[in-house]
C-alpha cells in the first residue's frame, strides 16, 4: 500500500500543480489542480505503528463547467488486511460521459468475494459500476483493485481534457451537483469514526472532513 501510494502521488504530481502541501498536518495532505481539474486532493495517513491503521483518500473534481465525472478512491487497512476499498467515476454532469463509459467497461468483469452493500447517501452519488469491497486479505484481490485504481487515475487525468463539452451557447455550471456530492459524503458515519481511531478529536475530525476532504464551493 505504501508503494502504491507513492505511485498514485507521482501520477498526480506529474499532471497537476501543487497548491497546498498541507504542512499544518503531520501526514501527507496535498491539493493540486490544473487547467482541467478544479481540485485533486491526496490524503495519506500512515498510523500503522501507533494505531494499526492506514488510510489513503484521493478525490479529483473537474471544473464546475465540465460534464466529466468525479474520480474517487479510498482504501483503509489494518496490519493484516484491507478493511475497505472504494473506487468510482461518480457522475456529476453527464451519466453517459465517455469517461463514465470507460470506467464501466474497465470494471465490468471484476467480482469481489465480500462486496459492500452501499447505504442511501452513497447510492445518491456513486455510479452503479462503483467498486466497493471489504475485508480484502488476498494478494490477488488487492493487486486487482490497486491496479484498477492506478489505471483509472491515469486515464482520468490524461483524458479529461480530450472529452470537453462541445463548444456551444450552453454554459454549464455544476457547482450545485459538486456540492451535493460533498454533502452526501459528509453523511458517511465511518469517516469520523476512522479519524477518531487515528487520534483525532471530534472537533478535529469535523474540521478535516468539512475543510479538507469534502469542502463545498
Amino acid at each position: 500500500l505504501k508503494r502504491h501510494a507513492t505511485e498514485m502521488e507521482n501520477i498526480i504530481s506529474t499532471r497537476a500543480v501543487l497548491l497546498d502541501s498541507g504542512n499544518q498536518y503531520s501526514w501527507i495532505n496535498k491539493i493540486y489542480n490544473n487547467e482541467y481539474v478544479r481540485r485533486a486532493h491526496l490524503d495519506i495517513i500512515d498510523a500503522i505503528d501507533t494505531k494499526k491503521l492506514y488510510m489513503m483518500h484521493i478525490c479529483v473534481f473537474p471544473n464546475i463547467n465540465d460534464t466529466a465525472p468525479l474520480y474517487g478512491f479510498d482504501i483503509i487497512a489494518g496490519t493484516n488486511k484491507v478493511t475497505g476499498a472504494f473506487l468510482d467515476y461518480s457522475p456529476i454532469g453527464d451519466v453517459n460521459h465517455s469517461l463514465c463509459n470507460y470506467f464501466a467497461d474497465l470494471v465490468k468483469s471484476t467480482e469481489w468475494s465480500k462486496p459492500r452493500e452501499l447505504p442511501e447517501w452513497a447510492r445518491n452519488i456513486f455510479s452503479k459500476q462503483m467498486i466497493a469491497a471489504g475485508n480484502i486479505n488476498t494478494d490477488l484481490e488487492l493487486d486487482v483493485i490497486l491496479d484498477l485504481s492506478k489505471q483509472s487515475l491515469i486515464h482520468y487525468l490524461d483524458n479529461i481534457k480530450t472529452h470537453r463539452p462541445v463548444i456551444s451557447n450552453v454554459v454549464y455550471n455544476f457547482t450545485t451537483q459538486q456540492n451535493y456530492y460533498c454533502q452526501q459524503q459528509k453523511q458517511n458515519p465511518h469517516t469520523p469514526r476512522v479519524l477518531k481511531g487515528l487520534g483525532f478529536t471530534e472537533e478535529m475530525a469535523h474540521d478535516f472532513i468539512h475543510k479538507e476532504l469534502f469542502p463545498e464551493i
